[in-house]
């Protein structure tokens, strides 16, 4: 393990420092969507699902952007124009701003637009494109749950989504020498934080669902092999548990009324239920690079099914 790194649990929120105090990864509060659907059908949406985070977040939340190289750049009044053209490109669309372009801070946005189809995603062939946000934990205090599961439903209804999620997730540099190792670590003893990799998770997802979460979208297909909104309402018993419409075709599972980070042995039993609901069409990838030990990743990423 790289020896730089020191681990600080700050309950409910987790902060994984260097050996310079800098943040290497932090618990906070994570929306994603996955969308088998071209970006020139989802780029204008994705754009309006940025203003609505932005209006819940303040202007000045985000202060970089990510270039065409990969640099981050201050985010001024000008620097609005090439994010817009960036939403258009026809290709792939990838725009990514931050909080704080040295660590990974409690604000983000990233959208990764495909145009399925083309020859760039033939090795590809369940790539679908992908939208996230970040909020920070302490938002759960200041703006509280109901606050933010209503922005992620009103994201949710502004996109043509096959599923999503939102709760707990690591907001991590996984490139970064000791980061995952350090991550998992922590990841083990907290089941309810998510590691989500977005780029290869929006490569391999197809139509399949992530789970379980505070928040779990689903639609078309999986919603339709369930049986429907009112048939999924009648596998889930656990208290807390609701399923919402958000229209015929797309649903909402909430587990409780704020999400938990959990602890290393807790049954969270709302989760358990849920994962085991939706088993049969979930996503699992085949491994995690830098999960320590490697052979533990099968075992955190079924942690509410075994």
């Amino acid at each position: 393990m790289d020896r730089s790194i020191a681990v600080m649990p700050l309950p409910p929120a987790i902060l994984i420092k260097g050996e310079n105090g800098r943040i290497m990864a932090q618990g906070g509060l994570c929306i994603a969507f996955y969308m088998a659907a071209p970006t020139s059908q989802v780029a204008q949406a994705a754009a309006q699902a940025l203003e609505a985070y932005k209006g819940f977040v303040g202007p000045e939340a985000l202060s970089f952007y990510a270039d065409m190289d990969g640099e981050w750049q201050q985010l001024e009044t000008e620097g609005w124009e090439p994010i817009r053209k960036e939403f258009l490109d026809p290709i792939r669309a990838r725009v990514h701003l931050v909080g704080n372009d040295t660590s990974p801070g409690g604000f983000g946005f990233e959208y990764d637009g495909k145009e399925l189809g083309e020859p760039a995603f033939q090795y590809w062939p369940r790539a679908v494109s992908t939208l996230r946000f970040w909020l920070p934990m302490g938002f759960l205090e200041t703006r509280g749950p109901d606050r933010i599961r209503a922005l992620a439903t009103e994201v949710a209804t502004l996109l043509p989504f096959n599923s999503g999620h939102a709760g707990l997730s690591f907001n991590a540099s996984f490139q970064l020498a000791g980061v995952m190792e350090a991550v998992s670590k922590e990841a083990l003893r907290h089941p309810g934080l998510d590691i989500l990799k977005l780029e290869h998770a929006g490569n391999e997802i197809g139509t399949q669902v992530r789970v379980p979460h505070w928040l779990t979208f689903i639609g078309d297909p999986v919603l339709k092999k369930v049986g429907g909104i009112e048939a999924l309402r009648a596998h889930l018993h656990e208290p807390g548990t609701t399923v919402e419409a958000i229209n015929p075709q797309r649903a909402v599972v909430t587990l409780g009324p704020a999400p938990t980070p959990g602890e290393e042995g807790q049954p969270m039993p709302a989760y358990r239920e849920l994962a085991r609901v939706l088993e049969p069409w979930a996503y699992h990838p085949a491994s995690c690079p830098g999960f320590s030990p490697e052979a533990a990743f099968p075992r955190w990423d079924r942690r509410f099914l075994d």
